[in-house]
């Protein structure tokens, strides 16, 4: 018994449609919805990993931090900015970033709070 990947992953949101718009404008490629959840496939390959976002009522349950590797950092930045999304650092969290930062391991990566505050760090290694 192997397990092979994540098939997904399952964020909850008290308002979906603002979710989805959101994922969106990031550049996630959407996949399918079905009664008020919304899937967003995580890469190109035919059986790749997703994030499902699933109604709820109920508050934030806490924080979440997702890592999404991407091909080019630099490129993704330029886009979210044009979006009119705010690029992030959590070791700088007042810091306005004009470009990824560098991690001592040698990463290159930046963050965005989705609208429920989850987390996802672009990262390019």
């Amino acid at each position: 018994m192997t397990i092979r990947s994540i098939h997904h992953i399952v964020l909850f949101f008290r308002d979906v449609p603002r979710a989805r718009a959101w994922y969106e404008r990031v550049g996630f490629r959407h996949v399918r919805g079905h009664h008020g959840m919304e899937w967003f496939a995580l890469g190109d390959a035919p059986d790749a990993p997703e994030v499902m976002l699933h109604p709820t009522d109920a508050p934030s349950p806490g924080d979440t931090v997702l890592h999404a590797r991407v091909a080019d950092v630099d490129a993704l930045f330029r886009h979210v900015v044009a979006q009119g999304l705010v690029p992030a650092d959590h070791q700088r969290p007042e810091a306005i970033l004009a470009e990824p930062v560098v991690r001592p391991w040698g990463a290159r990566e930046f963050e965005l709070d989705d609208p429920e505050g989850h987390r996802w760090a672009f990262t390019q290694s």
